[in-house]
């Protein structure tokens, strides 16, 4: 989320840490579980369509354990409430007019 994300970088850029920090959630989910999820929060009728897979699925989740040494407790949003809030901006968004 927006805020996780602003935190960290502004915790990195006070602390000015070297090497590589994985700015991730360190949890793994899959394309089909964020679709679910907007379609759940948005109240939205779809039936994705899946198809066979042509390669092997990958999982994965990013070591998140040097964020947390270098920069500590991050504030870290439910992800369900994270696509909710974001789903409302959009319908916010598109109300407003665009342009001069």
């Amino acid at each position: 989320h927006v805020t996780e994300v602003s935190e960290a970088v502004a915790r990195a850029l006070a602390l000015r840490p070297e090497g590589t920090i994985n700015l991730a959630s360190g949890k793994s989910r899959s394309v089909a579980e964020v679709i679910e999820t907007v379609l759940r929060v948005g109240g939205l009728r779809a039936e994705p369509i899946r198809l066979p897979r042509q390669k092997p699925a990958l999982h994965l989740a990013f070591d998140v354990s040097r964020l947390r040494d270098v920069l500590g407790p991050l504030p870290e949003q439910d992800f369900v409430e994270g696509i909710a809030g974001q789903y409302a901006h959009h319908l916010r968004s598109r109300r407003q007019p665009v342009g001069p």
